[in-house]
């Protein structure tokens, strides 16, 4: 069987998209005898602006003209030297899988590129799906957008159950709830790795995309919990937003920084699993966190999955908001709620095997 997966971000400098596209193949991979061929198509999230404004201009003229796809992709090839690259993988696929992980809302404006695949892949009779992603409605036109995407997926797997329920709104069909292919990091072993430079003992910790630099408070809640339970902090850069803060958490509040020019994958999953207690608005690595039955402390994102999780995972608390924290109220909860949730260790690896098992079976089905 010959696979296109697309919006692979295997290569990405980001550990959850880097996890999450590695993690897929695995599964792929181990849920299928025959062999499997694979070919990727990378989305480029950062054209120009004459890029984008033919992105938007393509994605208008798709809504409108849904018929003319295949000849309005085949004349797209003029625009952009990857085109022509990227429809000969689709020609050749027996399925094409879009990975929407991180890209199903409306502030995505590469969105029109996963249209125009899409409902090319269906009208030349490949089958099609949509995997390992959340779904949002930020607006009128987005969600236009995202109706015209389902019509050409065949089969479409939700990571929790609030996007399965918008899903329900614009009626998708052969719509599933299967955890986000983070969660297989459960099954990591991190036991020989070194980590160069990292304490003994600390608090574990990274930014959230949401983090602007004015929310201060953010820092002097995590420095707080520093001097109450007398550890250093580790900051875990997740992406660029996380690293604009380096400067200020260095020498400021003098954390012990990492990004992922000197961390894998395997060795964030080593530094959260190590830690005390995690302190994340990253919707993935706070996944990492579950997955080595590690209390996190989950802040809020840019959409309503890390609210799904805790919910798909049936965490106790709810996310923190980053905007006007109150530091003291903060404060006491976590204390609170860290020193009497011991047990939540064994619950969070149970909960992971019971997704991991998930994840198997559905990968199964898709491949079938």
């Amino acid at each position: 069987m010959n696979i296109t997966i697309l919006n692979y971000t295997g290569n990405e400098s980001n550990w959850g998209c880097q996890a999450t596209s590695n993690n897929i193949l695995q599964l792929l991979k181990k849920s299928n005898d025959e062999e499997l061929l694979f070919s990727f198509i990378e989305i480029e999230y950062q054209g120009s602006k004459i890029r984008r404004l033919f992105n938007r201009t393509r994605i208008k003229t798709i809504n409108l003209i849904l018929a003319y796809t295949v000849f309005l992709t085949n004349f797209s090839k003029m625009f952009h030297p990857l085109e022509a690259e990227n429809i000969k993988k689709i020609k050749e696929c027996d399925l094409l899988i879009l990975n929407g992980e991180g890209s199903l809302h409306g502030c995505n404006v590469e969105l029109i590129k996963f249209v125009q695949y899409l409902s090319y892949a269906k009208k030349i009779g490949k089958k099609t799906a949509i995997i390992n992603h959340s779904l949002q409605f930020d607006n009128k036109k987005a969600k236009k957008y995202l109706e015209n995407l389902y019509t050409y997926s065949d089969i479409n797997y939700f990571r929790e159950e609030l996007s399965l329920n918008n899903s329900h709104q614009i009626n998708v069909k052969n719509s599933f709830l299967v955890p986000d292919a983070a969660f297989l990091n459960y099954e990591i072993d991190t036991s020989y790795l070194m980590i160069e430079g990292i304490p003994l003992k600390y608090i574990a910790s990274s930014g959230s995309v949401v983090l602007k630099e004015d929310n201060r408070k953010y820092f002097d809640l995590l420095y707080k919990l520093g001097k109450y339970f007398n550890l250093p902090i580790v900051f875990i850069a997740s992406c660029e937003v996380d690293k604009s803060f380096k400067e200020l958490v260095i020498k400021e509040y003098e954390f012990t920084y990492y990004d992922e020019t000197q961390l894998s994958v395997a060795q964030v999953q080593k530094a959260i699993k190590e830690s005390e207690f995690f302190y994340s608005g990253r919707f993935h690595l706070n996944i990492f966190s579950a997955t080595v039955g590690k209390i996190f402390i989950p802040f809020i994102s840019n959409t309503v999955k890390m609210q799904g999780f805790l919910n798909l995972i049936g965490y106790p608390i709810k996310e923190i908001g980053v905007k006007n924290i109150e530091i003291e109220k903060e404060y006491e909860n976590i204390i609170s709620f860290i020193e009497n949730n011991k047990a939540l260790k064994n619950i969070l690896l149970n909960n992971s095997k019971k997704q991991v098992k998930v994840l198997y079976k559905k990968y199964q089905e898709l491949l079938k």
